[in-house]
């Protein structure tokens, strides 16, 4: 009897047999591939050393090497710290040894602060001492160019050699306050706390250091990764995520990237970090003015790097930031307050104009207008007209500009008390009365005390003293000078709980898991691109590798010359076929539309002979480009009616193959309506890239029309994820148009390009 297992048939026990074993061992040693690949780069000790040597040190304050040393120092590290410099006996009472190899003991980590052209030779030296860390303060590498990037060729080669971690080059150390080790271009010291904070800029390290402590924010890690040479923010993340003792008490990562090496391993350590139920966020530059553009398919309309950025974050669960200010501020309440666990808003204020600002951003962020209960607004009446006749006692509850700092508690209390709402935002502008303001705050933060489970913001609409604000930070109520601010906050919190819920989705019911398909023809399409590199296949070939993956196209035959052109007319017309689309068929002409070489015809009508067409378009190519190469002319079948839609595939290096979908046909790229995300696709990926396009509406079907095919649709995306996957090879697809219907989906056009970048 036949065994059927996700889709393959055995035909007996035995064969069922291997088949099973087979597949469990080449799972367990994925797993233990795994393992190793995070185990090799575990920077515990890099991060927390019981001792360290500064090679570069001086007493010179005015130098790194003596101003962060002296840092060291004064911070209060407890571990050893060995200076090194040949011309010194002594720096800040400490021995000075001439080089590493006079260090009576091996230190866990060097800091290096020479300069770039004495570097090879010291870093011998520490891979000869046996010194495993190397943090390299150093500049002068790949960042400069020219000899800059064979110096780090070649500093590579030495720690490769060594089994040496390096951190930099080019980069400003880090601080670990939980041993009150800071090393770092900054001279603020950093409070412990639950934020993990990597940044690839030496500059916005440091700056990042400073704005830490005015938010209050308490830190587990600052490090500055630098030229990414070799210690990247996914080794240091795997590293964090495979150490409880490392992993304690850190409540978010924020990450400052210029680049993303490795793609694969950055979505693995996320989606482990929401185990941990730990947010990443991050600030990814190089956005730029492109956004999308069009690739060399010639309906285009594909994604830049930065798109596929943003597909490889919603895949992994990353929020991503517009900012310095707003990633810190972010992490500051991610580290600070519970994550609210609704979008219904009750906003509480002294000025009918703060309020309605804040408001007028709710949908933009996810967020909506809490309808309070009638039990809640009789209790608010009460409270209120203790006060005052003319507070008003919906949402937003509208305390009028006198209001004290007793009508803000008692008011918030309640709010706090209720379960019609999920978030409290205070807005208050600056009281006319002297030492209102410090009233009001001395009330929100016995408040927040006393009700630490739902989130509060507060809107001041006015700078506060650092005296003030630091009492806000210690409470855990982020302050914001306007409420368009709090609002995009508190709409990027909200899509934490959002991301735990795919995530678990995923644990329950695998609807994450890549969807693969039986009753495709792998050995058809093997056949068709073996020997192509960098160019793009004919029509006739394209159209063969999408129906061996069940892709369906309407009749179409290659006419290679005029005689061929007359007899295929000639069937058409005999099988009833009343209208052909003729394109020509040439690798030296993509954009044919633009060639003049896309045409129609109309087989029972002497205004639009055929064979004229036919000719017409012959001519239009040879004109549109000499020497042009032509195969033949396609007569393809019209398919009319339906709605038009695109899927796309582009390559991106460092990402892997970006899916899109889109509106089709010759709007695509005026209305540049198209989603995209990463391959390989889930059932559920594929379903909401259907949903992600403002067409979708029109997919829907609009008065009394019936809505198109939308489960071909979601088996089309997933069958060409499952095509570039099968054939990482592929580097660009453009099916456009493809027609939906009520009931199918037929492609009418078809790009595929093979190989090149």
């Amino acid at each position: 009897m036949a065994i059927n297992v996700n889709g393959y048939f055995f035909i007996d026990f035995l064969s069922f047999l291997c088949y099973y074993l087979l597949k469990k061992f080449f799972e367990i040693s994925s797993t233990i591939y795994c393992e190793e690949k995070i185990m090799r780069k575990n920077l515990y000790e890099m991060f927390f050393p019981k001792s360290i040597a500064v090679v570069g040190a001086t007493g010179d304050m005015k130098k790194h090497g003596g101003a962060m040393l002296a840092r060291a120092i004064e911070f209060g590290y407890e571990g050893k710290i060995y200076p090194v410099n040949p011309k010194q006996d002594t720096i800040f009472n400490l021995k000075c040894y001439k080089t590493v190899l006079d260090i009576p003991e091996t230190p866990d980590v060097a800091f290096v602060v020479i300069p770039a052209v004495a570097v090879l030779k010291m870093i011998e030296e520490c891979g000869q001492k046996g010194i495993k860390n190397i943090v390299m303060i150093s500049a002068g590498f790949k960042e400069v160019g020219g000899e800059g990037i064979e110096r780090e060729k070649k500093l590579l080669e030495i720690i490769k050699k060594y089994e040496m971690n390096l951190v930099g080059p080019n980069c400003p150390g880090f601080v670990n306050p939980f041993i009150d080790l800071h090393f770092i271009m900054s001279v603020v010291n950093v409070q412990k706390g639950g934020v993990v904070i990597l940044s690839q800029s030496g500059g916005i390290t440091a700056a990042m250091v400073d704005f830490a402590k005015d938010l209050g924010i308490g830190c587990r890690l600052i490090c500055g990764i630098g030229n990414k040479a070799d210690i990247n923010e996914v080794d240091i993340m795997e590293t964090i995520i495979g150490n409880e003792t490392f992993l304690e008490g850190i409540k978010v990562v924020a990450l400052y990237q210029e680049s993303i090496v490795d793609a694969d391993r950055l979505l693995n350590v996320a989606r482990r970090f929401a185990e941990k139920n730990i947010p990443i966020l991050s600030l990814k530059s190089g956005r730029g003015n492109f956004g999308k553009k069009a690739a060399l398919s010639h309906t285009g309309a594909m994604a830049s790097s930065d798109v596929a950025v943003d597909a490889l974050f919603k895949k992994a669960g990353i929020i991503r930031v517009d900012g310095i200010n707003e990633l810190l501020t972010l992490a500051a309440c991610f580290e600070k307050i519970p994550i609210p666990s609704g979008n219904r808003v009750a906003i509480v204020t002294n000025s009918g104009g703060p309020a309605v600002v804040a408001a007028d951003y709710f949908e933009k962020y996810g967020l909506t207008l809490a309808q309070l209960s009638e039990t809640t607004k009789e209790k608010l009446h009460q409270i209120l007209n203790k006060f005052s006749a003319w507070c008003a006692v919906d949402n937003p509850v509208d305390i009028i500009g006198g209001g004290s700092s007793q009508m803000f508690q008692e008011v918030i209390e309640l709010l706090f008390d209720t379960d019609d709402n999920d978030i409290v935002l205070v807005t208050m502008p600056k009281p006319a009365f002297e030492g209102v303001l410090q009233d009001i705050a001395h009330s929100l933060v016995i408040t927040r005390r006393v009700n630490p489970d739902k989130p509060m913001f507060v809107v001041t609409m006015t700078d506060v003293n650092y005296d003030l604000r630091e009492r806000y930070s210690r409470a855990g109520l982020p302050i914001f000078l306007y409420p368009e601010e709090a609002v995009k906050i508190i709409g990027k919190m909200r899509q934490y709980p959002e991301i735990i819920k795919r995530y678990q989705d995923n644990q329950n019911f695998k609807i994450f898991n890549p969807v693969k398909f039986s009753g495709i023809h792998k050995e058809e399409v093997e056949k068709i691109i073996r020997g192509h590199n960098n160019e793009f296949l004919s029509q006739e070939d394209a159209r063969k590798v999408l129906k061996a993956y069940g892709f369906k196209f309407p009749r179409t035959v290659l006419a290679q010359n005029s005689d061929e052109a007359e007899r295929y007319f000639a069937a058409f017309k005999a099988d009833g076929v009343r209208k052909v689309v003729l394109k020509v068929e040439s690798a030296d002409i993509l954009h044919k539309s633009d060639a003049g070489c896309v045409k129609e015809a109309i087989l029972f009508s002497e205004e639009t002979e055929p064979m004229y067409i036919y000719n017409e378009i012959i001519i239009n190519a040879k004109t549109y480009k000499s020497n042009v190469n032509i195969k033949g002319v396609l007569i393809q079948e019209f398919i009319g009616g339906g709605k038009e839609v695109l899927i796309g595939v582009k390559r991106e290096v460092g990402f892997g193959h970006l899916i899109a979908f889109g509106r089709g046909g010759i709007y695509t790229e005026a209305e540049c309506d198209i989603a995209f995300a990463l391959a390989p696709l889930s059932f559920r990926e594929a379903d909401e890239l259907t949903k992600s396009i403002r067409f979708y509406e029109i997919l829907k079907g609009v008065r009394g029309e019936k809505p198109v095919d939308f489960k071909a649709l979601r088996c089309a995306l997933l069958l060409i994820s499952q095509l570039v996957s099968d054939f990482p090879q592929i580097a660009e697809i453009d099916i456009n148009p493809i027609k939906a219907f009520a009931d199918k989906i037929i492609c009418v056009d078809v790009r595929i390009k093979i190989g090149g970048e």
